[in-house]
């Protein structure tokens, strides 16, 4: 997986302080087998994630908005897909 940012995208990240990226927000990742792939996006405050992939070639993205959101995905397989919005 590749994640591309922008040069003028990079410069405003890097100029907020860091709690303007997260208050309080948790993300857990753990992946066992290979060619996995996982995205966690939070954006508010209170927010909690967690992805556990055994497997292999599993692909997970969750994005949370908002405040006080949970998720918790288990991919126990192969080629699995999973998406959380």
């Amino acid at each position: 997986m590749t994640i591309t940012m922008t040069g003028i995208a990079a410069g405003f990240l890097a100029c907020l302080p860091l709690s303007a990226l997260s208050d309080d927000n948790s993300a857990y990742i753990e992946q066992v087998g290979t060619r996995n792939s996982a995205v966690q996006m939070q954006v508010g405050s209170a927010n909690a994630s967690i992805i556990l992939q055994p497997g292999a070639q599993n692909v997970q993205s969750t994005r949370q908005f908002g405040f006080s959101n949970r998720a918790q995905i288990t991919q126990e397989g192969d080629n699995l897909r999973g998406y959380v919005l």
